[in-house]
């Protein structure tokens, strides 16, 4: 009853205003009819799942994963802008040290100091053996590696845009996003949130958010998924955030600027935390077919029929619930610890589900009831609190005196996740058709099998189990590739194919697996045998040799170098 009479005082005073020539429209207050009846009018479409692969079947390698978002476009204008701004700064000689291969040798020094962690990067290259590191001073010298970070340019001075505080890094977000929407598919339910990358020097635009892991540094726009991939960012950049004003407000104008400039498909599904839900975001999401669930402040809840917080704690108790519905909109209390308030246009309190919260009372965890509502929040929100966490876990290490470095290093850690996420995303549907052909391989294989003894036919079968089931652990093993080993067989397939050690003197056992794949079939390099004063195990026969091959430096024979060094 009070909103409908707050709704008329509303309209007579503007009627007023109008009257007296100080306001020039009447503007009609939306009232909304609101129900404890369950039940609201999904607007909101199925939605169809993608699951093509979004990478060629020659894809196989680490290197190669990490090599489709960091392309051919993002490393021609790299090397490009990067020599113009040695040669500005008068470093000729500089200049001439940008080449992609050293570029990438360098960004992979960079990625060994987030999971070795020297004190100071200065240490790899020192001669007392307690600190240094042999691996990259072979791949590069340190006044190499020096000039080149120094010389790291994405722009012109001609592409100065006064109107956006971050264009000198604008390259960056670009990639992030042109290569998200190429390579990412789309899940159902996305989230998004801020996100802090740290920097604690001068800048107009640095923020402080004290809930936040990083306290202080530049704020930035995120949409991930569940899992943890990064669909589309923006900088916060004030008044010139390069996300359109639609009259929602701050928190709202992002979700709805991030969905449409990400493009999701209708059916889609966003998790937002109280910042950003409202009645107008909401209202505006269910016409482009998007759905919305989170939590919302009690001071957008003006109108709506539920307990106030404090009246929720003295009248509710822990799990219960209260929901009102609009045709669209339904909005729940949940009593928790505390009172929780959320907001849907898609979903409601039912089927309710249970939670397991620490009772006082009982001295142990019991279950209590959660509504649906919740259960779908928990189960989104977070991705892109997973993204920060996981970028931050082996981050770059190196730092420079400059306000953007930071912004350049979080590119690199959020584009070797978002490669690691991709390679196994990928190779889990490749195994899974793999399964499928060899289920309808099997009718063939029974087939085969007739006319054989019962003997013969069961020694056949073990020999089969056996062979699946190997090849079952070695496809789980990549599937379930951890980000620390992806990450160094990226480091040693980049220094493998770009750094200026070009024959390298590593022993085999000594690379991973995938690095002695690349390597033994790179037949851009001299595969030739030498002989050498010790035996070896030949990589092939699994016979003692004294030859080896110069490139590989394992042991092989003669007439197994062409068998080894040949994908089967």
């Amino acid at each position: 009853m009070k909103v409908y009479i707050f709704c008329i005082f509303f309209y007579i005073l503007e009627v007023l205003l109008v009257i007296f020539g100080i306001a020039d429209v009447i503007t009609v207050p939306y009232c909304r009819l609101w129900s404890r009846i369950p039940g609201i009018q999904d607007k909101v479409p199925p939605f169809e799942v993608d699951n093509e692969l979004k990478v060629p079947d020659t894809c196989v390698s680490p290197y190669e994963f990490l090599c489709q978002f960091l392309d051919e476009e993002f490393f021609n204008n790299m090397v490009e802008k990067s020599k113009l701004y040695a040669t500005r700064k008068g470093n000729v000689d500089d200049a001439a040290l940008l080449t992609k291969d050293n570029l990438f040798t360098a960004i992979a020094i960079m990625h060994i100091t987030g999971y070795t962690r020297p004190a100071s990067r200065r240490m790899m290259w020192q001669k007392r053996e307690d600190a240094q590191n042999l691996y990259v001073k072979k791949a590069m010298a340190r006044n190499t590696f020096e000039s080149i970070i120094q010389s790291i340019y994405f722009v012109e001075p001609e592409d100065l845009d006064p109107s956006d505080p971050f264009w000198k890094v604008r390259p960056l977000f670009d990639t992030i996003n042109r290569t998200a929407k190429k390579l990412v598919a789309q899940p159902e339910y996305v989230s998004i949130d801020e996100t802090i990358i740290r920097y604690f020097g001068p800048h107009p635009l640095k923020q402080c958010i004290r809930e936040k892991p990083d306290r202080f540094g530049y704020k930035i726009w995120l949409l991930a998924t569940a899992s943890g991939e990064v669909l589309h960012c923006q900088p916060y950049g004030g008044v010139n955030t390069k996300i359109a004003d639609q009259g929602l407000g701050q928190g709202p104008n992002v979700v709805l600027g991030l969905a449409q400039q990400r493009g999701l498909k209708e059916g889609s599904k966003v998790a937002c935390d109280n910042l950003f839900t409202s009645f107008d975001l909401l209202d505006h999401m269910g016409e482009h077919g998007w759905g919305v669930v989170g939590t919302v402040r009690q001071n957008r809840l003006v109108g709506v029929p539920l307990p106030a917080k404090k009246d929720a704690a003295k009248e509710m108790t822990r799990g219960s619930m209260k929901s009102a519905y609009t045709e669209d909109i339904c909005t729940t209390v949940w009593m928790d610890s505390q009172a929780v308030f959320m907001m849907s246009n898609f979903t409601g309190p039912s089927p309710t589900g249970t939670c397991s919260r620490y009772s006082s009372a009982a001295k142990k965890y019991v279950d209590i009831p959660c509504p649906n509502i919740v259960l779908e929040y928990n189960q989104v929100m977070g991705g892109v609190d997973l993204v920060n966490e996981t970028a931050k876990s082996y981050g770059i290490q190196v730092r420079l005196k400059k306000w953007y470095w930071s912004l350049i290093t979080w590119f690199f850690n959020i584009m070797m996740v978002q490669a690691w996420r991709l390679y196994r995303r990928t190779l889990r549907l490749r195994h899974q058709l793999t399964r499928d052909q060899e289920e309808a391989d099997s009718e063939v294989f029974n087939q085969s099998l007739q006319g054989m003894s019962n003997i013969a036919k069961v020694q056949a079968r073990k020999a089969q189990e056996t062979l699946l089931k190997k090849r079952r652990m070695e496809e789980k093993k990549d599937e379930e590739i951890p980000l620390l080993e992806f990450l160094r067989q990226c480091v040693e397939q980049i220094i493998l194919k770009h750094s200026q050690e070009k024959v390298p003197k590593h022993h085999e056992s000594r690379l991973s697996e995938g690095s002695r794949n690349m390597l033994r079939y790179d037949h851009s390099r001299p595969h030739f045998p030498i002989n050498t004063e010790t035996k070896g195990v030949c990589q092939n026969c699994k016979q003692r040799s004294f030859i080896r091959c110069k490139t590989c430096n394992i042991a092989l024979h003669i007439q197994c170098f062409e068998a080894y060094h040949t994908a089967s």
